[in-house]
C-alpha cells in the first residue's frame, strides 16, 4: 500500500518531470525555424522577431500567376509593417516595381529556393517569439485569399 507521505515525498519529482516533457517537446517548425533563422542573418543580417511577423516568400520558381498575385499584394495597402516580401533572383522589371518598398527583400543569389523550407513554390511564413509558427503555401485556390491570414 502507497502511503501519504511517499506521495507528498515524490510529488516535486513528477512535477518536475511533468515540466522537463512539456517544455523540452520540440515545436512544429523547429528544423525550418533553425535554416530560416540562419538564412536571414547570412542573406540580409536580420533575426525572426519576437513579435508576430509574416513573410511572403517569392522562389525564383513556382506557379508564375501565385508569384504575380502575390507580388501585387505586396505592392499594396494591406502590405503592412509586420509584412516582410522575400524575392529570390527577381527581373529589372520587378526590382524596379519594389525599389521604394522597405520591407521587400531581394535574394540576389536565390538562397532561399534551396533551404528546405516547403517553398517549392510561392509561401507565407508566420512568425513570432522567433519561431516559425506556420507555413502555408500559396497556390491557385487561396490566393486570392492573402489578407485573410494577416491576423
Amino acid at each position: 500500500m502507497i502511503c501519504l507521505s511517499s506521495i507528498k515525498k515524490a510529488m516535486p519529482l513528477l512535477l518536475i518531470s511533468l515540466f522537463a516533457v512539456i517544455s523540452c517537446s520540440e515545436p512544429k517548425y523547429a528544423k525550418e525555424t533553425g535554416y530560416f533563422e540562419n538564412y536571414l542573418k547570412q542573406v540580409f543580417n536580420k533575426k525572426i522577431s519576437s513579435s508576430k511577423e509574416y513573410y511572403f516568400i517569392i522562389p525564383n520558381s513556382g506557379c508564375m500567376g501565385c508569384r504575380k498575385s502575390v507580388l501585387n499584394f505586396m505592392l499594396g495597402k494591406d502590405f503592412n509593417s509586420k509584412c516582410i516580401g522575400i524575392i529570390s533572383q527577381p527581373d529589372d522589371e520587378t526590382i524596379n516595381l519594389i525599389t521604394n518598398k522597405k520591407n521587400i527583400l531581394v535574394d540576389e543569389k536565390g538562397k532561399i529556393d534551396r533551404l528546405n523550407l516547403q517553398t517549392a513554390n510561392t509561401v507565407l511564413i508566420i512568425t513570432e517569439n522567433e519561431c516559425i509558427l506556420e507555413i502555408i503555401p500559396i497556390t491557385v485556390e487561396n490566393v486570392d485569399k492573402i489578407s485573410q491570414y494577416l491576423k
